[in-house]
């Protein structure tokens, strides 16, 4: 009986086998009746000036932001011909697309103002977009003045035409073909009757809206209009969208605020029009495809750069800037959104020969799929047939190659990492244990993709994967003799099994060379991906574990990872010293937290106006200790002591001010500083509001001290915090301006009222000839609504200066050191 199945189920497979083939060779023959597509070869930008122009310097002064995919491309096309002959550029952002008010203007004037008095005088500017050229021809004068202009991605006819006027300026012209737009869009809507534009108040959208309006009298039969989202509310936005009919063709130009003054980024202007719409959208928005846009005609920004540059290069070897007309031919491409165009049943033919398509299959399916399937085909035919032939004869043969074979997977799955096929930690670990059971002298090293979380969120895992793909691709060509590579999660760890590495070797500097800056390209893309090290040698007789050769490994790379500088370390002496201290510290803290080990000193704040004490800034102290905050502060936030140090000093703080209020003393202003690993302290508001009621301490009275880390990014952890901390009532201070990133657009949106500056800026500007910059930011602060402490004074002509300079609050030795709980009642400003 057994054996008439299996011969029923033989025949079968020989019929199907033979039916797969003839349907394979069917459509094989099928498919060379089909057209393949062709495919658009792109060349490489060139110059057509040559010649090394070192030590010309250009600013580069954009509209936007640094994240802004207008200004990366801008950037990349002017630097594509600047590199070539060694002309330096500098970049300044004005933001103002997030930030679209005089005040922010007037901010940026004055410290470029600043920044170009310390400088040396660079040789020609770029204003990249409206706003840029705006302000470039406003403070032509007084800022650039006999400095040859070029500008890009202006849309602004008039203003380009006005500005090419200038002996001094020219540039590029962001010229859209919306007339070809237009048609293709009728093409695909042809029962519209009307072109609604969506567009805000900015330079650029008025620019761009006047280009595609002056298309009115080419088409008669539609009806122009727009919808001004810098006049509206978001909700009356959408409805405005929401409304448009059937019969509407609709163009993006910009959107990027609302009335109410909010601004939005290109993905949340996607998001909100194309959402709200119930017909395709079109754009000329770069960097906005892919994001729910059917398409449009957009301007290649990076042709843009590359032909602003090479207008100043001729202006360098000697041609006159007003022998060079503005330039409107900039390069343009239709580009559309396959998945958008058949959710709106679109057809592809409607669109130009040309036209670049996102989102639709590869080209190589699209050309070779019917080859592919036909093959497909043939091969299981061939593959059932022979599985007959073989099978009663190799039966027990091919069940044993199948276990041995799954064997090897599974060990195979238990020892490597399937993303990149090389060895995993397991493995490293094994192979450190036996170099070290062996006596065998070696070197691990750690390496670690300093870019790695920048590049998963700009390009996504895929290109993540990609990245670790590469490195290990790199690893593993350095050969199994010499070496063992593994992956540990997005790092990478190499043993060096045939001696140990040193700055001198000639090992250590091939793998520098192959491993810090590796040149990367990904769907088009190219950017750099860059790594740092740790190494740790390890000789025989050093008393070496596994677990003590990651740790030291894992300090090093730590190390390398807090240098700018460098790009790698090796493990050494001091190192290793620095890891004991380290491990004392922790153990100090954690008998600290659990014995009542901490205590407040507070230092006074006086008053400049009425000479009197303002508050007290509260710093904490060990009991039984002299190691310095300094240390053990970082100390306690990588190790996760301190949001237990910070509610242990509120409390102390708070208990302070009620001892002095029910002495009899007046109630002083208190600061607490707030560290930014405090934040996943989500219950911290909670309990300050818990001991405030408690102690019957007003809210006012306290001031919570900030840096800037806390807020970089504007993460939603941050705003919440912020918005929590205002609703109580407390006040809020950022610390050590001056020091970070120090970017002056924050103080515009934080709710501080008071900015603090370090010892370490005072030091090194209240100077003469220096000290305009302390004076300018006093000035700046107190157009912001603010006070200003400054922190540090030691010496009474400082005092004195910033006394002149309108500083309000003074915080230093020059009137106390900070003092114990007990002796702040007896302090007296003297």
């Amino acid at each position: 009986m057994r054996r008439k199945i299996q011969k029923v189920w033989l025949t079968v497979i020989i019929v199907v086998s033979i039916l797969s083939f003839l349907i394979g060779a069917g459509v094989l023959l099928r498919s060379f009746k089909i057209s393949t597509l062709g495919t658009t070869i792109f060349e490489p930008p060139h110059n057509e000036i040559s010649g090394s122009l070192d030590g010309r310097r250009v600013l580069f002064i954009s509209s936007y932001n640094e994240e802004s995919p207008v200004f990366q491309k801008e950037r990349e096309g002017v630097l594509s011909v600047f590199s070539s002959v060694n002309v330096g550029m500098d970049v300044e952002f004005m933001n103002a697309r997030a930030f679209p008010t005089e005040d922010n203007e007037k901010l940026f004037y004055n410290l470029l103002k600043y920044r170009l008095s310390e400088v040396k005088k660079y040789d020609a500017v770029i204003a990249g977009d409206d706003d840029a050229l705006s302000f470039v021809e406003r403070h032509q004068i007084s800022l650039f003045e006999g400095l040859p202009i070029v500008f890009l991605g202006v849309s602004d006819l008039d203003r380009a035409q006005r500005a090419s006027q200038n002996p001094w300026i020219t540039g590029c012209l962001e010229r859209f073909e919306f007339d070809a737009l237009l048609d293709v869009a009728l093409a695909q809507n042809p029962g519209a009757e009307s072109l609604v534009a969506i567009y805000d108040g900015s330079n650029t959208a008025s620019g761009n809206l006047a280009q595609l309006f002056s298309l009115k009298i080419n088409y008669p039969n539609l009806f122009f209009r727009g919808i001004n989202t810098a006049s509206l509310s978001l909700n009356q936005i959408k409805k405005e969208i929401a409304a448009l009919g059937k019969d509407s063709i609709v163009i993006c130009l910009s959107g990027f605020e609302d009335g109410d003054g909010l601004t939005y980024n290109v993905a949340e202007v996607a998001s909100y029009v194309t959402e709200s719409a119930s017909v395709p959208v079109y754009t000329n928005i770069s960097g906005s495809m892919g994001l729910g846009f059917l398409g449009g005609r957009l301007v290649d920004m990076k042709d843009c750069g590359e032909r602003a540059a090479n207008m100043l290069l001729e202006v360098f070897h000697g041609k006159s800037l007003a022998d060079l007309p503005m330039e409107t031919d900039c390069k343009s491409d239709f580009i559309f959104d396959y998945k958008v165009a058949k959710s709106f049943h679109i057809e592809t033919k409607s669109v130009p020969n040309g036209t670049k398509w996102i989102n639709r299959y590869s080209i190589f399916w699209m050309k070779n799929g019917g080859v592919v399937v036909s093959i497909l085909f043939m091969a299981l035919g061939v593959l059932g047939i022979f599985i007959v032939l073989l099978f009663e004869r190799h039966r027990s043969k091919l069940i044993a190659h199948q276990l041995s074979e799954s064997h090897d997977k599974l060990k195979f799955m238990v020892t490597h990492d399937f993303l990149t096929g090389l060895p995993n930690l397991q493995a490293a670990h094994k192979i450190i244990s036996d170099l070290i059971q062996q006596e065998k002298k070696f070197s691990a090293v750690r390496i670690n993709i300093t870019n790695f979380k920048g590049i998963n969120d700009s390009y996504t895992h895929i290109c993540g994967d990609a990245v670790l793909r590469e490195i290990a691709g790199i690893l593993q060509s350095l050969g199994d003799e010499d070496y063992f590579a593994a992956r540990d999660s997005s790092e990478f760890i190499l043993v060096f099994k045939s001696g140990c590495l040193s700055e001198a070797s000639s090992h250590f500097a091939s793998l520098k060379q192959k491993l810090i800056s590796v040149p990367f390209e990904f769907n088009g893309s190219s950017f750099t991906i860059n790594t740092k090290m740790g190494i740790v040698s390890v000789l025989p007789g050093d008393n070496y574990s596994t677990d003590l050769v990651m740790t030291d490994v894992d300090y090093a790379l730590l190390n390398a990872k807090s240098d700018p500088k460098v790009h790698y370390k090796f493990f050494t002496e001091q190192m290793k010293e620095e890891l004991r201290t380290t491990k004392e510290i922790v153990r100090i803290l954690d008998e600290a937290c659990n014995e009542d080990g901490f205590e407040p000193v507070f230092q006074p704040q006086i008053s400049i106006e009425t000479g009197d004490v303002f508050g007290y800034e509260s710093l904490c102290r060990l009991k039984d200790h002299t190691i310095s905050p300094a240390l053990f502060i970082p100390v306690a936030e990588s190790n996760g002591f301190i949001t237990k140090i910070g509610r242990i000093m509120t409390e102390k703080v708070v208990q302070q001010m009620a001892a002095l209020r029910d002495e009899g003393h007046p109630l002083k202003q208190f600061a607490i500083n707030y560290s930014a690993g405090q934040i996943v302290d989500t219950g911290y508001v909670d309990f300050l509001r818990g001991l405030l009621k408690k102690y019957d301490i007003p809210p006012h009275k306290i001031e919570i001290e900030i840096t800037e880390s806390l807020y970089l990014g504007k993460n939603s952890d941050s705003e919440a915090l912020f918005r929590q901390l205002e609703e109580l009532g407390v006040n809020l201070a950022l610390d050590d301006f001056g020091t970070g990133y120090s970017s002056i657009s924050y103080l515009t949106y934080l709710p501080v009222g008071v900015v603090k500056i370090d010892k370490t800026m005072v030091d090194v500007y209240l100077h003469d000839g220096k000290d305009v910059l302390i004076q300018n930011i006093i000035s700046m602060v107190h157009s912001l609504g603010m006070k200003l402490v400054a922190e540090g004074i030691e010496e009474e002509w400082q005092y004195e200066k910033l006394k002149d300079f309108d500083c309000d609050v003074i915080q230093g030795y020059y009137f106390s050191k900070p003092l114990p709980g007990q002796e702040v009642k007896h302090f007296r400003v003297s």
